[in-house]
C-alpha cells in the first residue's frame, strides 16, 4: 500500500491556533481550499500569507508532486508552524529517496513532547528504513502520552497519531478503534482515514477500505493519495482495471510525480504479463527515487515472473540493503506469483519470509492459503492456524479456518475414483460420485491421449453444496461468480444438484487447466489456458459452445478485438461480466484456429515452450512462420470471413456509447451533426440521464429525421407510446435496411398487443439476421404455448435448447411438453441435455427413466433404473415425487417380469402417498 504521508488537514491545526483574526480567516479560508482540493487557488492563498502560509504552501508543493520545492519551503518555516512545515519537507525528502535527509532534519525534534506531528513522522521513517528500536521507543511514547492524558481526546489530529502508533506496534484493534474516534472528532483530517483504509485493506476488508477512501474523495476528489488507494482497493475487490486506471489517471493528474500510481500501473502490466512495458516504467519512476522499496518489489516481482532469478536476488539484496526489515517485499511478490498458478514458489518465497521475520503473519497465512490450493490441508490448515495465533485481524485466515475447522471437517468426506479425489458434503456423496466420475473419467482419459501427459495424482475436485462456502474455499471470502477455479491440482466448484449451471461444461472446462497449467509449469498465458478450456467441451458435446459470434463480429467491425500481444487484456480490463464472456470465447477462436491450421502436436510444443519460460512474441512466430501482427491480420480476416452473414444486420453497437464526456465533447462541438447529438442522446441514455436525453433525441430528429441511427435513439427513449416507438423503428425498415435489433424490438411490441402474426414475422427474420441469440425463440415460444400451439412451441423451444447450455427452465419445459406428446426420443435428446445442468431434478430423472422404458427406438431398462436410483439417491423433499419414483421402478420391475420387486416399490410408493393416483392402476396390474 501507499506509505499514507501527512497530509493537509493535519498540517494546519496547529496553524488555526493563533495568530491575528484577519490572518486566521485568511489562513482559514487557504486551508478550506487546499482541503478542498483546490490546489492553484491553494497556492496563490498560502503565497500571498508569506511566512504565515509557508507550512501550509510546502503541503501543496508535496501533494502536487513537487518535492524539491515542499523541501525548501517547508524547512524555511519558523515558529509554532515549524514543526508540521518540517513533517511535510521531510515527506518530501522521503520521496526523493533521501529519507535519511528526511530523519536528519526531524531528529531535533523528537525530544518535543508537543511536536506531535514531527515525532510521529520521524517514527515512520525509522520504521521505513527498518530501525524499528528506533521507531519502537516514539511508537510507546505516544502510547505513554496517551495514558498520561497528554492527548487532547478531542483533537482528530493527536487522536490519529496514537492511532499510527497503535498501528505499527501491531495494536490493530486499537488503532482501527482510535482512527474512528480521530474521525468522529473531525471527518475532514484525512490522515486518519488514509491509515483506517491501509489496516482496513491489509486485513482484506475492502468494502471498509472503500468507504474510508470515499470519505476523502467527497471532499477532495483530487486527492491523489486517496485515489491511488482506491485504485488498489478495486483491484482487490474486483480486479477492474478499467476503473482502477482511471483512479490512477485522476491521481497523476494531481500529482505527476506519484511512484506510488506508477507502481500500480506497473503492477497491473506484470500481472498481465506486459513485463518489458512494467520495468520500462518502473525504471522511468526509480530515476526520481531509486529507494522506493514498493517500485522496487514489483521490479522485482516482474524479474520473478518472467524466471529472471539472478535479476530477482540481485533487486532483492538491494531492497534489504535499504530495509532490512521490509516483509512487504515477500507479500507483494507472493501476491503476484500466486495470481500465475505459482503456488509452490510461493510457499518457498514464504519461507524465506519467515527466515527474515519470524513473525511475518501474512506469509504464514499465504502459505498456508497455498498449502491448500495444492491439496494439502494438513500443512495448510496448520499455516493458517499460526497465522491467526499471531494476527487476529485476517478476515481470510479466520474464514478459512472457520471453513476448515466448522464445515469441512464435520460434513464433508473424499471419495476416491481412479484418477481424482472428490470432496463432496456426507449426504450428496454417493450421488455426486454417481455423476460425475464417469464425466471426469472420460476427460482425464482424452486429454491424456491428445495431450501426451499424465498430471500429478490424484487430482482434486471439491463440491460445495453451498456457494458462499465454495467462495470462501477459493479466495478466502465470500461471494464469486466463477463457476469453477482451478489451481492446478485443485479445481473447486458448487455442487451439481444446486442446478446453477452446466456442471458437465464446467468440469471439461476445469480439467482442461490442469493439463495445461501442469504441462507449462504455470505459466501458460491466460488467453491460451482458458482459450484451450473453452474449446476442448465444445469437440465434445457442440452444444456447450458459447453463443458470442456476435460480439466478436462487433469487436472485429470497431478494431476492439485484442491482437495477441494484448489478449490477456480482454481479460484484466474486462468492464462487465459479459466482456469477460467474450474474451472466454475470444481465447477458444484463437486456441481453434490454430490447432486446425497447424495442428494440435505444434500446440503441444508451444505449451511446452512456455514451461520453459519462453513468451508468446517468440513461441508462436516459430510454430506458425508468421510474426505475431500478421497472425493477428489473418485470424481477423478468417474470423471476418466466417461471420460475414452479419454484414446484412444493421445495429447499434450500444457498448461503445459508454464513454460520456466524449460524446457530450463530440455534440457540443458539432451542434449541427444530427449523428453526434443521436450518439450523445444515446450516452445519456445509458447513464440514466433522461432528460437531457430527450432534449438531444429531440434535436438529432431535427437535424436528421430520416438516418436509422436518429430513429434507432429516438426509439429508446421512455415515455413514447407504443405506437410511436413502433413507428420509428419501422421507419428503418422502410429504408431498406434489416436489423436483428429493430426486429426483436417490433417483435416485442407486437406481442405486447397480442398480434402473434406480426410478432412471427418480425422474430423470424430476427432469427435469420442473428441465428445465435435465443431472444425470439424464448419469446415465440411462450406466445406459442399461451396460444394453444403447441407443435410451433415446441418447435421453437428445441431450437432454444441448442442455443442455451446453462438454463435449465426452457428445457425442462420442453421435456414435459415433449413427454404429453409421447414424443419419448425427443424426451431422451432434450432430458440429456437437462441433465448436463439440473441433475438433481427427481422430476427429470423420472421423465428420463420413463422414455428409457419405451420401445423408442428400443428399450433401455438399465438407463431407466440408473435415473431413478439417482433420482431417489437426490432425497427429493415431495413425497408425491418419491411415491411417483416407486412408481415408476414398480413398473420398470414389470417390464422385467420380477413382480416380487415390483410389489416392493409399489409399497413404498403406497407408504411415501397413499393418496397417489397411479396406485390403484398399478395395483391392478400386481
Amino acid at each position: 500500500m501507499n506509505k499514507t504521508q501527512f497530509c493537509a488537514a493535519a498540517l494546519l491545526v496547529s496553524l488555526l491556533a493563533h495568530g491575528p483574526a484577519a490572518a486566521k480567516s485568511k489562513l482559514d479560508a487557504a486551508r478550506d481550499l487546499l482541503v478542498s482540493g483546490k490546489y492553484p487557488a491553494a497556492e496563490k492563498a498560502f503565497r500571498k500569507l508569506g511566512a504565515t502560509g509557508r507550512a501550509g504552501l510546502a503541503q501543496v508543493l508535496l501533494e502536487t508532486g513537487r518535492y524539491e520545492k515542499a523541501a525548501r519551503v517547508g524547512k524555511q518555516a519558523r515558529g509554532k508552524q515549524r514543526a508540521a512545515a518540517l513533517a511535510s519537507a521531510a515527506w518530501a525528502l522521503h520521496e526523493l529517496g533521501r529519507t535519511q535527509q528526511a530523519i536528519a532534519l526531524l531528529k531535533p525534534l523528537a525530544k518535543r513532547r508537543k511536536a506531535f506531528v514531527a515525532r510521529i513522522t520521524l517514527a515512520q521513517l525509522y520504521h521505513r528504513t527498518g530501525q524499528q528500536a528506533l521507531a519502537k521507543s516514539i511508537f510507546d511514547g505516544f502510547y505513554d502520552d496517551y495514558g498520561n492524558g497528554k492527548i487532547d481526546k478531542k483533537s482528530a489530529a493527536q487522536l490519529t497519531y496514537v492511532a499510527i502508533a497503535c498501528r505499527y506496534t501491531d495494536n490493530f484493534r486499537d488503532a482501527s478503534d482510535t482512527f474512528g474516534d480521530a474521525v468522529k472528532a473531525d471527518g475532514r483530517f484525512f490522515l486518519a482515514s488514509l491509515h483506517w483504509a491501509e489496516i482496513s485493506l491489509e486485513k482484506y476488508e475492502a468494502g471498509y477500505a472503500e468507504k474510508h477512501y470515499n470519505r476523502v474523495l467527497k471532499v477532495n476528489p483530487n486527492h491523489a493519495e486517496a485515489l491511488v488507494g482506491m485504485a488498489n482497493t478495486i483491484l482487490t475487490q474486483s480486479n477492474n482495471v478499467r476503473k482502477a486506471e482511471r483512479m490512477l489517471e485522476r491521481a497523476l493528474k494531481t500529482n505527476p510525480n506519484s511512484i506510488d500510481a506508477r507502481v500500480v500501473q506497473a503492477q497491473i502490466l506484470a500481472d498481465n504479463e506486459q513485463h518489458r512495458e512494467a520495468e520500462a516504467l518502473l525504471a522511468k519512476a526509480l530515476k526520481k527515487n531509486p529507494k522506493h522499496l514498493r517500485a522496487l518489489t514489483v521490479l522485482a516481482a516482474s524479474h520473478f515472473l518472467r524466471d529472471d532469478n539472478a535479476g530477482f536476488r540481485k533487486l532483492q539484496r538491494q531492497i534489504f540493503a535499504i530495509n532490512k526489515r521490509y516483509s512487504a517485499f515477500y507479500r507483494l511478490v507472493m501476491m503476484l506469483a500466486r495470481r500465475h498458478h505459482r503456488y509452490a514458489e510461493t510457499i518457498k518465497l514464504g519461507k524465506e519470509a519467515l527466515k527474515r521475520n519470524p513473525e511475518d503473519y501474512y506469509s504464514m497465512a499465504a502459505m498456508g492459503t497455498n498449502y491448500l490450493r495444492l491439496g494439502d490441508d494438513k500443512k495448510g490448515v496448520e499455516w493458517l492456524k499460526k497465522s491467526w495465533a499471531g494476527d487476529k485481524y485476517n478476515v481470510r485466515a479466520y474464514n478459512l479456518l472457520n471453513l476448515f475447522d466448522d464445515v469441512i471437517s464435520k460434513h464433508y468426506v473424499f471419495v476416491r475414483t481412479k484418477h481424482f479425489r472428490l470432496r463432496v458434503h456426507k449426504d450428496e456423496a454417493k450421488v455426486i460420485k454417481r455423476l460425475v466420475e464417469p464425466v471426469l473419467e472420460r476427460a482425464y482419459g482424452v486429454y491424456v491421449k491428445k495431450y501426451k501427459f499424465r498430471p500429478k495424482h490424484p487430482i482434486t475436485v471439491e463440491f460445495f453444496q453451498d456457494p458462499s462456502h465454495y467462495a470462501v474455499r477459493t479466495i478466502g471470502l465470500p461471494g464469486l461468480s466463477a463457476l469453477g477455479v482451478c489451481f492446478g491440482p485443485v479445481i473447486t466448484t458448487t455442487s451439481p444438484l444446486l442446478g446453477r449451471f452446466n456442471w458437465g461444461q464446467v468440469l471439461w472446462h476445469e480439467l482442461n487447466h490442469v493439463f495445461t497449467i501442469q504441462i507449462t509449469r504455470s505459466r501458460v498465458p491466460r488467453w491460451l489456458t482458458e482459450g484451450l478450456a473453452d474449446l476442448e467441451p465444445t469437440l465434445i458435446n457442440s452444444w456447450w459452445k458459447r453463443e458470442n459470434d456476435f460480439d466478436i463480429y462487433k469487436a472485429l467491425r470497431s478494431g476492439r478485438l485484442h491482437g495477441l500481444a494484448s489478449m490477456n487484456s480482454a481479460f484484466t480490463r474486462a468492464r462487465s461480466l459479459h466482456d469477460m464472456v467474450v474474451a472466454y470465447y475470444q481465447g477458444s477462436l484463437m486456441a481453434a484456429y490454430l490447432v486446425k491450421r497447424w495442428g494440435m502436436n505444434k500446440m503441444l510444443a508451444a505449451l511446452k515452450a512456455y514451461g520453459r519460460g519462453q513468451t508468446t512474441a517468440q513461441i508462436l512466430p516459430r510454430i506458425t512462420g508468421l510474426s505475431l501482427a500478421e497472425l493477428d491480420k489473418q485470424f481477423r480476416q478468417h474470423e471476418l470471413s466466417r461471420l460475414s452473414f452479419y454484414n446484412k444486420n444493421w445495429y447499434v453497437d450500444i457498448g461503445a456509447y459508454r464513454d460520456l464526456p466524449k460524446y457530450r465533447e463530440a455534440a457540443q462541438k458539432r451542434p449541427k451533426d444530427g449523428k453526434a447529438q443521436a450518439a450523445y442522446a444515446l450516452s445519456l441514455r445509458m447513464h440514466g440521464k433522461i432528460r437531457a436525453a430527450k432534449a438531444a433525441a429531440a434535436a438529432a430528429q431535427q437535424l436528421l429525421p430520416n438516418d436509422p441511427l436518429v430513429l434507432y435513439v429516438a426509439a429508446q427513449m421512455p415515455e413514447l407510446k407504443p405506437r410511436e416507438r413502433e413507428a420509428l423503428l419501422a421507419k428503418i425498415l422502410k429504408r431498406g435496411i434489416d436489423s436483428y435489433q429493430v426486429r426483436l424490438a417490433l417483435g416485442r411490441a407486437a406481442l405486447a398487443r397480442k398480434d402473434l402474426k406480426t410478432a412471427a414475422k418480425h422474430l423470424d427474420r430476427a432469427k435469420v439476421l442473428d441465428p445465435e441469440r435465443g431472444h425470439p425463440y424464448y419469446l415465440l415460444a411462450r406466445a406459442y404455448q399461451n396460444a394453444k400451439r403447441d407443435v410451433d412451441a415446441i418447435r421453437e423451444l428445441k431450437k432454444l435448447a441448442a442455443l442455451q447450455q446453462q438454463s435449465f427452465g426452457p428445457i425442462a419445459r420442453l421435456v414435459v411438453m415433449l413427454s404429453k406428446r409421447n414424443d419419448w426420443a425427443g424426451v431422451r435428446k432434450y432430458g440429456a441435455k437437462a441433465y448436463y445442468i439440473n441433475p438433481g431434478s427427481a422430476s427429470l430423472h423420472t421423465y428420463l427413466a420413463k422414455a428409457f422404458m419405451q420401445k423408442a427406438p428400443r428399450l433401455a431398462l438399465s438407463r431407466a433404473k440408473w435415473h431413478l436410483d439417482t433420482a431417489l439417491m437426490t432425497k427429493p423433499q415431495k413425497k408425491s415425487i418419491v411415491a411417483e419414483l416407486h412408481v415408476a421402478l414398480a413398473e420398470l420391475y414389470l417390464l422385467k417380469h420380477d413382480k416380487r420387486r415390483a410389489r416392493q416399490h409399489f409399497n413404498k410408493a403406497k407408504a411415501a402417498d397413499p393418496d397417489l393416483p397411479e396406485l390403484s392402476k398399478l395395483q391392478s396390474r400386481l
